[in-house]
């Protein structure tokens, strides 16, 4: 913005520097959602304590069927790549076809990973500053994990990811503004 009083010539550098305050603000409280979300994958990873239950679609009849039908489709040579697959499939989901599931209090087990693929993160301006949210479009299942129903104890992943993450998230937002 320019404006001449006598023959000195003023520029204001502010709406510049508001674009930068903005676009400063945005990329912060975005790292800040995409620290949560990593936390929030990294508390649904790792072992579990719980009981164990069998995989659906590991029962022994169908492991028999699939098996023949594999070795139907090995080459001459011997042991084919699909054999193999499925046999450390199997080996790697569980033992023998089962899985641990997660004890009350701890994090929920990933037996599928849909609920942690679908962790999202977004943040946008507003007329007062910038917001950002971390959340899944699996709704109502994440609540029930988080605080638990009458017939299961809560698994809460949100509330330790939030814990863990709380320093970093502060240490992005409170970092010196450096403007050019």
């Amino acid at each position: 913005m320019l404006r001449q009083v006598g023959k000195v010539l003023f520029t204001s550098k502010l709406p510049s520097i508001q674009k930068q305050i903005d676009t400063e603000l945005l990329n912060r409280v975005k790292a800040s959602a995409i620290t949560v979300r990593n936390e929030w994958v990294k508390v649904l990873s790792g072992p579990r304590h719980g009981r164990y239950y069998r995989i659906p679609g590991t029962h022994r009849k169908r492991q028999k069927r699939a098996a023949r039908f594999v070795r139907a489709q090995t080459p001459r040579g011997g042991f084919g790549e699909m054999e193999q697959g499925a046999a450390s499939l199997l080996a790697t989901k569980g033992i023998g076809g089962f899985y641990r599931a997660s004890a009350p209090g701890e994090a929920p087990a990933v037996r599928l990973a849909r609920f942690k693929q679908s962790l999202k993160f977004w943040a946008q301006l507003t007329a007062t500053g910038a917001t950002a949210h971390v959340g899944t479009s699996l709704e109502p299942y994440p609540v029930y994990l988080e605080k638990g129903t009458r017939k299961m104890a809560a698994r809460p992943s949100l509330k330790p990811a939030m814990d863990n993450s709380k320093s970093e998230v502060v240490s992005i937002l409170t970092r010196p503004l450096r403007l050019t």
